[in-house]
């Protein structure tokens, strides 16, 4: 179950919906352009997209393991997925709710950022304990 629960002007958290699901919601990502968001299920491999106004749930896109954090990215118009355990990235084109090419990584991508001011994507790798 995923609930949307906050209020950011004063920071105090209250349940407004939960949407059921199955698997652990690990993120979401709002996209702007076409009123929807999508959420990361590890558990379940997949992202699920939901309307950004009624709350419904609109779709399941099959993903790699362990889908981790997502976020939007504006200049390109897709949604950007890290998935930890899989040592991957998962491109969806939100329109289309369909997903698009697969990165490959070195390491276990964790929680990735966006420069707004330049469009860069930054991806944290996971790496191995060192002893």
């Amino acid at each position: 179950m995923f609930k949307i629960a906050f209020d950011p002007s004063d920071l105090k958290a209250s349940t407004v919906s939960e949407m059921p699901g199955a698997g652990a919601a690990h993120g979401v990502a709002l996209v702007p352009d076409v009123s929807v968001a999508f959420i990361t299920r590890s558990e379940t491999n997949t992202v699920d997209v939901f309307d950004r106004k009624s709350l419904q749930p609109l779709a399941s896109i099959p993903v790699a393991d362990d889908a981790d954090a997502i976020l939007y990215i504006p200049s390109t118009k897709l949604v950007y997925v890290a998935h930890g355990d899989a040592n991957m990235a998962t491109l969806i084109d939100p329109e289309k709710r369909a997903t698009g090419r697969n990165h490959p990584a070195s390491r276990k991508p964790e929680f990735p950022a966006l420069d707004s001011r330049t469009g860069l994507l930054f991806q944290n790798l996971e790496d191995h304990q060192h002893r």
